[in-house]
């Protein structure tokens, strides 16, 4: 039995070395679009986190506040040269809810404390960082975004199992859902995969997809604006879905394209970390570096790319970008970068 045990466990480990090796070679060499690097981005500052489990919570001011996941309620601020000013502690009045996925978002002088599986917000101000509860529904959801001091957006299911988007205001407790803004093209749910930003300085929503080449921009209301495309080729997501019918479940069977994996919104310019290598880039910076490409979304148009350098092995995992500022987290470091002014200007 054990032999055979053996004998099951290392044929699944080649499988899916054998996916993996497959879903990079397609990543890195059928490729038929080129990269503009003739502007770029220098890295000015970097700081040790001690644990790989930060996040970036918000920004205000040159402050950036960042979150932990396995201590979900400890705040800790940093200038813009990335000093570790203060560390807060969030207080609730209510800790009886079964929370399971709690993150924050900081949007200055409110913050939120939300957790999509209770499904919960709550609310309160950085002057006391005490939060009461704003909401509490049967309505899951997830990648929720502030918009202002009573307005969450977020992703959630229809009945169906199908992918949305929703906007919640806290005022008239009423979710108005983007109904049309995500695309089906194979399941209605991991092939609408993204994420969805708000814009506060253009008043836009972004949907960016996962495993396709396709944005969306709409406008405060969700009502949508126009479709634009990023320079990849993969205009359909390449996955593969299999239903585990024992637990009436649906899983990805074999490793997806990844064309799009992270971005960052500001003033109308969307900065994406492409998944794909183009034509005549090297392969030692893919393997040394995360590509950034940068959209004008006024003018649906590719402006340019540069290059974000990885850290003790670690690539670059979230970011977010304020004016000629790239604040991202690498393994267990933050950094910061100043964007070329060539680059920012596009977005006028």
């Amino acid at each position: 039995m054990y032999a055979t045990l053996a004998t099951i466990t290392i044929i699944s480990i080649c499988s899916i070395g054998v996916l993996y090796v497959i879903s990079d070679d397609i990543s890195r060499h059928r490729n038929s679009f080129i990269r503009q690097f003739f502007q770029s981005a220098s890295l000015t500052n970097q700081t040790p986190l001690t644990y790989n489990s930060y996040y970036i919570a918000g920004e205000d001011n040159s402050t950036i506040y960042l979150g932990n996941t396995t201590n979900p309620l400890k705040i800790i601020s940093m200038d813009s040269t990335l000093k570790i000013h203060k560390t807060k502690r969030i207080t609730l009045t209510d800790t009886t809810l079964p929370f399971r996925s709690v993150s924050v978002r900081i949007n200055p002088p409110y913050f939120y404390v939300i957790d999509g599986t209770v499904p919960c917000i709550f609310r309160g101000n950085s002057r006391d960082w005490k939060a009461s509860l704003q909401w509490k529904s049967n309505t899951y959801f997830s990648h929720p975004q502030s918009v202002d001091s009573t307005t969450i957006a977020f992703r959630s299911q229809t009945n169906n199992g199908k992918s949305t988007v929703g906007i919640l205001n806290f005022k008239t407790n009423v979710v108005n859902y983007g109904t049309n803004m995500l695309q089906q093209q194979i399941d209605g749910n991991f092939d609408s995969d993204g994420s969805l930003h708000y814009d506060p300085k253009t008043k836009q929503f972004i949907f960016l997809y996962r495993y396709r080449n396709q944005y969306t921009v709409a406008d405060r209301m969700m009502q949508i604006k126009y479709r634009g495309n990023t320079i990849d080729t993969i205009s359909k997501a390449q996955i593969s879905i299999a239903e585990v019918k024992s637990r009436g479940e649906k899983k990805m069977s074999k490793p997806p394209l990844i064309v799009n994996k992270g971005s960052a919104v500001d003033n109308g310019l969307l900065f994406v970390n492409a998944g794909l290598i183009g034509r005549y880039e090297p392969e030692s910076m893919w393997n040394d570096a995360s590509i950034i490409d940068v959209y004008n979304l006024k003018k649906r148009s590719y402006i340019s790319s540069f290059y974000i350098y990885d850290l003790d092995g670690s690539k670059l995992r979230s970011f977010i970008v304020r004016g000629n500022k790239l604040y991202g987290i690498i393994g267990s470091h933050i950094v910061s970068y100043k964007i070329s002014d060539k680059i920012i200007s596009q977005a006028k």
